[in-house]
């Protein structure tokens, strides 16, 4: 049996608990089943089971799972877990599985609670994909507070102590739980993916389970990186492109799976980029290893050590130049009189956004690159509220629109401008940044 497990199994359940679990949840139960006279106590169970298997399984298991790794770094275990035998699946699994166990031996008495409730609901709730469902999005909010934890301990300790990721994920978990239980027939209604049918819930239930097995991978590759096991960066841009072709299933047949993966892909891996960006630190140190590798030419080091948001930004330039191929052939499907404007803009935009991630990616460089980096992510971001927001709006105030339009160039609503503008703010900025970076730590002599 899994070491990790075996030790959650002695911490979370013991014999105390093991009874008063079912006994209470049975008090609740037996109370709301007795608060009626029409004979339909079954029914009536439905709507408490839901609420205590998403407070119980969703809320506070996400809270136990985030805590893992936080209550260990607090109670200096950490290293100890790190130096022990047990690799980064086994690590996975024991936290995964272990520390929000007892929240799945209680939420699953809830949940059995609600599909024994559910099957007296005639037309209204499939049992059997409800369930599905709720397990698939239990696992992916437990793996994704677990990743994130994992994310914040890497980062720095004292700020994992006070992660709060169950609070974070509260928009996620209460649009997971309403996708599947809101009736009046909607999850009953079919929709199409890749010109197939399928229901609604079916379908949830599925792309959960897919989408909890990327969460768990994440949570295996950020243990990986705890236990400095060296793995190379293609989960990152991979899951990024399943986000892609997932998202594109979905638009409607007659737009073409190549504009549609082309607009969701672009849009997937920039979400991607700036996720990685301020969550996977980048730092000077980081930026060396990379380029002493690099010199000395052993390129599979240099991949190991290569930062998450340049490998969503590689496929982003690739989504970008190929949008004007992609949008070759809008103009007549959409049959607009003004599509040499639209055109322009649909065609260049995408490299523009692709630049403006490279500049922000450079900016974030550029502040990690200091002799005594502080607060970098901060920097950053209020350089960047400067540069997209604060500055152009002062600017256009001023009555300076066009010169606002340097800084913010999508302003000008020419997509070729913003890709020439917001091109050469990418190439300042990486010049800036690497400038900087050579000033400090010098550059990297190949052996």
């Amino acid at each position: 049996m899994n070491p990790e497990l075996r030790r959650y199994a002695w911490l979370e359940m013991g014999l105390h608990r093991r009874i008063a679990a079912p006994a209470v949840l049975l008090l609740v139960f037996a109370l709301f089943a007795s608060g009626g006279d029409d004979g339909s106590w079954r029914e009536r169970l439905y709507g408490p089971a839901s609420v205590l298997t998403f407070v119980i399984l969703f809320l506070w298991g996400t809270h136990l799972t985030a805590e893992s790794v936080a209550e260990e770094v607090r109670e200096r275990t950490w290293d100890l877990q790190r130096l022990s035998a047990l690799g980064p699946g086994e690590m996975t699994v024991g936290k995964l599985l272990g520390a929000p166990m007892f929240a799945w031996y209680a939420g699953g008495m809830c949940l059995a609670t609600m599909a024994f409730a559910a099957a007296a609901l005639p037309g209204r709730v499939s049992v059997g994909w409800t369930v599905l469902a709720t397990i698939a999005g239990a696992v992916f909010v437990h793996a994704t507070a677990l990743a994130a934890s994992l994310q914040a301990v890497h980062r720095e300790s004292r700020a994992s102590r006070r992660l709060g990721v169950a609070l974070l994920l509260l928009p996620v978990l209460l649009l997971m739980w309403v996708g599947p239980f809101i009736d009046r027939g909607g999850t009953a209604k079919a929709l199409s993916w890749f010109g197939m049918r399928f229901e609604r819930l079916p379908f949830f239930a599925v792309s959960m389970v897919a989408f909890a097995g990327w969460a768990v991978f994440g949570a295996y590759r950020s243990f990986c990186r705890e236990l400095q096991v060296r793995t190379r960066p293609w989960a990152w841009p991979a899951f990024s492109l399943w986000v892609a072709a997932w998202a594109a299933g979905l638009a409607p047949p007659d737009i073409g799976f190549a504009r549609a993966f082309t607009v969701t892909g672009l849009l997937a891996c920039l979400v991607a980029t700036y996720v990685a960006l301020f969550t996977d630190p980048t730092t000077a140190m980081k930026v060396r290893r990379v380029a002493t590798a690099w010199a000395r030419g052993d390129r599979r080091r240099a991949l190991e050590e290569l930062p998450l948001w340049p490998t969503s930004l590689a496929p982003a330039f690739a989504f970008a130049l190929a949008a004007p191929f992609a949008f070759a052939g809008v103009r007549e499907w959409l049959d607009l009189p003004d599509w040499k404007a639209i055109g322009d803009f649909a065609t260049r935009a995408p490299l523009a956004l692709a630049f403006a991630a490279a500049r922000d990616g450079a900016i974030l460089v550029f502040f990690a690159s200091a002799a005594k980096p502080r607060r970098v992510e901060g920097a950053t971001i209020l350089y960047l509220a400067l540069l997209w927001w604060v500055i152009p709006g002062l600017l256009a105030v001023a009555g300076l629109a066009s010169v606002a339009q340097f800084v913010n160039p999508f302003l000008t609503g020419s997509g070729t401008t913003a890709a020439v503008v917001m091109g050469a703010q990418a190439a300042l900025a990486i010049g800036l940044a690497a400038s900087r970076w050579r000033g400090n730590y010098g550059r990297p002599a190949p052996r």
